[in-house]
């Protein structure tokens, strides 16, 4: 069989069974929208090589035989693979090296059809192998590594995020509580090494980010997850400040105002507090710029501005400003 009578012979099926077509719908409809006509012999020699396995992979086409007239249909799955293009090889073996870090600690060692065949059409490209062998993601900040999580804890709360169901865990928290909580999972996020999971108790209630790192056990539980209603992952992340603790209300916002050396100001400029940040110059002052920004009361707050050292110096709010001056004052007196 051609490869391009192949193609259009699955070009007419569906993926549903109940669009099922026999040889006979499947030669008149190739005969109203090709100028080479099909015979009924043809057809079902087509047929029966399409829903036949080979050692490479499985059969393309489903057939139902429940009736005298078999009918046929996709098997959308199997065609995804026979037709994975370079590119989509290529992102799929790319994007598995970056999840790798994180969500697939628990399956190093395992691969689906789709991964082997993706490898191995990107190990026949030179362009797709230089780019794999070329393109890595590495810890950020000072290269601390990953937090070390439980694989059966991960794949609990994956599982748990899949189906739908409660997650029971045994949690504790940064300041050594154990605590034993039931919880409606809302979502996985990978941050700093990090990955949390939002979760709440009741419908009503605000989400806790559990760091999967600090789970001592986990298990399913048989109810259905509670989900807040019009709840969305991503404009959560976002409404959070990417998913940063607030030290005082979910709502509480400040107007930060910065003075910063010019030499330091790429680290603002290349990468935002906010989509509304600003950055201006001041007047008389060129060693200097102003950055505004206005942005939640997060833990990370004070720390990120104090480790700048003498490039960065709070102007407002003048609360926060003065916490900035007695942190850095406690720190210049260890050294004492």
């Amino acid at each position: 069989m051609k490869f391009h009578s192949a193609v259009s012979v699955l070009k007419l099926l569906s993926t549903r069974p109940e669009e099922a077509l026999t040889v006979q719908q499947i030669v008149n409809k190739w005969n109203r929208v090709h100028s080479t006509k099909l015979h009924v012999r043809t057809a079902q020699r087509y047929m029966s090589e399409l829903c036949s396995d080979s050692v490479e992979s499985q059969a393309l086409v489903q057939v139902d035989d429940s009736q005298k007239d078999w009918k046929y249909y996709l098997r959308l799955s199997q065609v995804a693979n026979w037709f994975m293009t370079e590119e989509m090889a290529l992102q799929l073996v790319l994007s598995k090296q970056v999840l790798a870090r994180s969500f697939q600690q628990n399956q190093k060692n395992q691969k689906n059809p789709r991964e082997e065949i993706a490898e191995h059409i990107s190990a026949e490209s030179v362009r797709a192998k230089r780019l794999s062998a070329g393109l890595r993601i590495v810890s950020d900040g000072i290269g601390r590594l990953q937090a070390t999580i439980r694989n059966d804890v991960l794949a609990c709360a994956m599982e748990a995020i899949a189906t739908g169901q409660k997650i029971k865990l045994d949690y504790t928290t940064a300041k050594g509580r154990s605590i034993r909580q039931e919880v409606s999972p809302l979502g996985m996020v990978a941050k700093d090494g990090t990955i949390y999971m939002p979760s709440v108790e009741g419908l009503s209630d605000l989400p806790i980010h559990y760091a999967l790192h600090r789970i001592q056990s986990a298990e399913l539980v048989s109810k259905p997850n509670q989900t807040p209603a019009n709840f969305d992952l991503d404009h959560y992340i976002q409404a959070s400040h990417q998913l940063s603790h607030a030290l005082d209300a979910p709502n509480s916002l400040i107007h930060l105002k910065l003075k910063v050396n010019s030499k330091a100001v790429y680290h603002f400029a290349e990468r935002p507090l906010s989509i509304e940040q600003k950055i201006s110059k001041i007047k008389g002052d060129s060693d200097h710029v102003l950055v505004e920004v206005i942005v939640p009361p997060t833990v990370l707050l004070k720390p990120f501005l104090v480790s700048f050292g003498e490039a960065v110096e709070v102007l407002e709010p003048l609360k926060l400003r003065q916490e900035v001056i007695d942190m850095l004052q406690s720190s210049v007196a260890l050294y004492k």
